[in-house]
């Protein structure tokens, strides 16, 4: 989870009180963060990912008023249109297809905002933007640009720029080479044979999501943002964009839409419908719609209604996605001190599920033959199947609110060579597994598979079959092995477990599989039905 530094007068100054340093530290951790360190300079805090918004001091300041009572309900944010537009070219569609943008007029950029701009852009990327691959934010001083802009993909030698910290000019594919930040992040296009960047009538604006022009630099002399988003998914760039101007717009910044290829961000808060008597069926209590949307307004809510109310959600709050999310707010608003313990009335004593108990032992035996745990998503999508050529039937999700989660994966596979792909630049070899559900539309049921990866630059068949035999052994299965043809694997190079049916299969990968996934060496794969196996 990410930590964050605030400089504690700055904070103090954002809330708007001189609160002691004892009463701050404690309801701050009521308020869901994990205070780390606090005296009178400075304050670290743990902030859970669910809440990216607090990832800025302004958003934590802000989230700190509502909950203790400083300010209540929802702020909202006006936005103004300026005739400025930004073009977005089709070639980005194969390269990093998505780009949302706004300016911030008259903001006094002093030292204190200058480094929350600073530390807001670096927890952003690590955590929403998943290292900048999702999303990548680019602010630069508005005065020292000059629209139009345009967002499009061209030949990294084509165009030339003096990268942000450095003095020499160099190309797009120079800037990846030797700018540290190049260094750092340029894996995210990697085999790529274009490369995105924004432009004004001057030239480069940036390089995304590696490295802003110097050109562009904000000063303390700074009093026009000009902020571009660039990433790979639409919904996660424009909540994106909303933390940061809800951000300088309690600095007192003035936010301004532009034109983005016909499209104009807005910061309109979201409405969602909350039943009452599903808040309190969960929560175990028995508060009335007016409570509710006074515990609410705590959480930065505004909401109306009776028995199922209507509620504002903050055009910020990222992580709301579903009633439960509210519900989870207003049980911290009420107070997780204030819930008393209570005993199930039933007559039955719990005993462990002998599927998890069974399943707890087979993770032992996986740690002790030498892998390494991991907890992917369960919900994926269809271009990840197809990625990893497997063709089988799948659940869709009816309204999926992403487009990286639009169905149920019927097989561990994809995850494991995501997770494969996503630590490419770690050392190797890698040898991972994963115990989990996967959901089968011929029953419409969870089944439990056990998936085993192994990458190294050299592999053999005989490697996966000797882990597979000598976990069969361990627990005392008798079994057969039958040569398999699957997509997936390379032919010829695949087997069927059999327990007198099939329960499973192991090979070595397609390196059409390899290279849809962009990983660089060879992998060897298993996947077996943990319920047949237990």
């Amino acid at each position: 989870m990410p930590t964050v530094e605030f400089q504690m007068q700055d904070l103090l100054n954002l809330i708007g009180a001189d609160v002691p340093l004892s009463e701050l530290e404690e309801r701050a951790s009521m308020l869901g963060t994990s205070v780390e360190e606090i005296d009178k300079d400075h304050m670290v805090v743990e902030i859970f990912p669910n809440r990216p918004d607090m990832l800025s001091v302004e958003g934590f300041a802000r989230a700190y008023r509502t909950f203790t009572g400083l300010e209540s309900g929802l702020r909202e944010y006006r936005v103004e249109d300026a005739d400025i537009q930004i073009s977005v070219d089709t070639s980005v569609s194969a390269v990093r297809p998505y780009i949302v943008s706004a300016i911030v007029k008259n903001i006094p950029v002093t030292e204190e905002v200058l480094l929350s701009i600073i530390n807001m852009q670096e927890a952003l990327h690590t955590s929403h933007g998943r290292k900048r691959k999702k999303v990548a934010i680019g602010i630069h001083d508005f005065d020292k640009t000059t629209p139009p802009y345009k967002y499009t993909a061209v030949d990294p030698n084509s165009l030339s720029f003096v990268p942000l910290d450095f003095t020499e000019e160099m190309t797009l594919a120079q800037a990846l080479k030797q700018h540290p930040k190049g260094r750092d992040y340029s894996f995210i296009l990697e085999g790529k044979a274009l490369l995105p960047v924004v432009l004004d009538a001057k030239g480069v604006v940036s390089l995304p999501p590696i490295i802003n022009a110097e050109r562009t630099r904000v000063t303390t002399n700074t009093t026009n943002l000009f902020i571009e988003m660039t990433g790979t998914n639409k919904p996660a760039l424009n909540h994106a964009l909303d933390i940061v101007l809800s951000s300088l717009a309690d600095r007192g910044g003035q936010i301004v839409s532009i034109d983005v290829a016909g499209e104009r961000h807005n910061m309109k808060p979201r409405e969602m419908k909350l039943r009452s008597d599903y808040a309190n069926q969960l929560l175990g209590l028995n508060l009335k719609p007016s409570k509710i949307s006074e515990l609410l307004s705590k959480m930065g809510y505004n909401s109306t209604g009776g028995s199922t109310l209507r509620v504002q959600v903050p055009c910020y709050r990222a992580d709301v996605l579903h009633p439960i999310d509210i519900v989870e707010d207003l049980a911290i608003a009420y107070g997780y001190e204030k819930f008393i313990p209570q005993e199930p009335h039933i007559p039955t004593i719990g005993v462990p599920d002998p599927l998890e108990e069974a399943s707890f032992n087979l993770k032992m035996l996986m740690l002790g033959l030498g892998f390494q745990e991991i907890s992917p998503f369960t919900l994926t999508n269809e271009e990840e199947l197809r990625k990893a050529r497997i063709d089988k039937p799948y659940l869709r999700i009816r309204n999926p609110r992403t487009e990286e989660f639009t169905i149920v994966r019927p097989s561990v596979i994809p995850s494991l060579l995501s997770v494969l792909a996503y630590n490419k630049k770690k050392k190797i070899p890698q040898r991972i597994f994963e115990l989990d559900d996967v959901v089968l539309p011929k029953d419409n049921k969870n089944h439990r598979i056990l998936g085993i990866a192994v990458i190294n630059n050299v592999v053999n068949l005989s490697e996966m079959q000797s882990v597979v035999e000598a976990l069969l052994r361990s627990l005392g299965v008798e079994y057969s092995l039958k040569e398999a043809d699957y997509d997936t694997f390379i032919p010829g190079r695949s087997a069927e477990i059999l327990v007198g049916k099939p329960i499973g299969v192991f090979g070595e990968v397609h390196p059409q599989v390899l290279d849809n996934f962009g990983l660089d060496y060879p992998v060897l794969i298993a996947e077996i039905s943990a319920e047949e196996l237990l």
